[in-house]
């Protein structure tokens, strides 16, 4: 079984969301107004759980910003 942790913007509010699935696909589709920012596939819940936790953190949320800032950037150029 493997587990992914995903990161999905949401069109509407500019609000992201961050969660774990077994089954992204059934995920996602739940999300219609969203577009996926970020995903990373672990094979143990656990490793994935901490995944998640970091991303919700104050420094994993700083650390995806910068990411998703330099992408934005990136594309401009």
């Amino acid at each position: 079984m493997s587990y992914c942790v995903y990161v999905l913007k949401n069109l509407k509010n500019k609000k992201l969301c961050i969660g774990i699935a077994e089954d992204f696909g059934r995920e996602f589709e739940k999300h219609q107004d969203s577009v996926l920012v970020s995903a990373k596939v672990y094979k143990d819940k656990k490793e994935a759980e901490k995944g998640e936790k970091y991303l919700k953190s104050v420094k994993g949320k700083r650390e995806l910003k910068l990411k998703m800032e330099k992408k934005s950037l990136g594309e401009m150029a």
